[in-house]
């Protein structure tokens, strides 16, 4: 009987640090997006981004 209720309540229990743990995994998980995507894709998102400034110093002298 005791291991059906433990198994019941497996979900709605929270230990403390348990949100924390949930918000370092979920920052883990971005940074490693981030670097990813800035790997793959910085060197035409500087030119994008050197081409736009380029053109606003023209608009704006």
């Amino acid at each position: 009987m005791f291991c059906l209720r433990r198994a019941h309540l497996g979900w709605s229990e929270r230990r403390p640090a348990q949100g924390l743990m949930e918000y370092g995994l979920i920052l883990a998980l971005v940074s490693l997006f981030a670097v990813v995507a800035l790997t793959l894709f910085g060197l035409s998102f500087a030119t994008l981004l050197s081409n736009t400034t380029s053109l606003a110093s023209l608009i704006n002298p």
